[in-house]
């Protein structure tokens, strides 16, 4: 059904009304409620690409480690709006987890000489009173 130019002109005075009551600050949304008033529960994610200037590669890989929640039929809206709201610490949180499921190295090959066997120190072992240091080359 085709919408008759007063009906055109009652949807374009709204938007601008709208559009001055943001810029006076009367208007207070949070991003959440504006993304679920656009996009519903849902969104794909090609939305969710756009919504974050993120490739789509960035996005499966927020919904892989869970930054971003994946519902049946896409991205859920409020899990994109409380990433948006906060990323720094999404991807904080995201980058501490990825680091605990790497393997630690635990021993580092010195070779103070070639005459004495190598020596194994770990990353966090201080040496004993009169033990000799490891790397005396001060690298």
């Amino acid at each position: 059904m085709r919408k008759t130019a007063s009906q055109c002109v009652q949807q374009i005075t709204q938007g601008l009304a709208d559009l001055a009551a943001i810029m006076d600050g009367k208007f207070t949304a949070t991003r959440q409620e504006l993304l679920l008033a656009k996009y519903g529960m849902t969104c794909t994610v090609s939305a969710a690409m756009k919504e974050l200037c993120k490739g789509r590669h960035a996005v499966n890989v927020m919904l892989d480690d869970g930054r971003l929640t994946r519902l049946s039929k896409g991205v859920d809206v409020v899990s994109l709006a409380e990433y948006m709201e906060d990323a720094k610490n999404h991807d904080f949180r995201a980058r501490v987890a990825r680091q605990q499921r790497k393997p630690a190295r635990t021993a580092i090959r010195s070779r103070a000489s070639t005459k004495q066997q190598p020596q194994y120190i770990t990353a966090f072992e201080k040496p004993q009173e009169g033990e000799p240091i490891a790397n005396a080359s001060g690298c």
